[in-house]
């Protein structure tokens, strides 16, 4: 992909997050997510459980 192309992608992925990386990551996990709890807006989580 060249950053100039007109087109854009977005993938959605599964990631798993090793507990070995928790401590290291504990202040800005990696990979926000969207969550919807009690049908109320969304919210960009970060957290440190696997993406799905």
């Amino acid at each position: 992909m060249k950053d100039d192309q007109e087109n854009g992608y977005i993938f959605e992925e599964d990631l798993k997050y090793p507990k070995k990386l928790h401590n290291l990551h504990s202040d800005y996990p990696l990979a926000p997510e969207n969550v919807f709890d009690n049908k109320e807006l969304p919210k960009l989580t970060t957290t440190l459980y696997n993406k799905r």
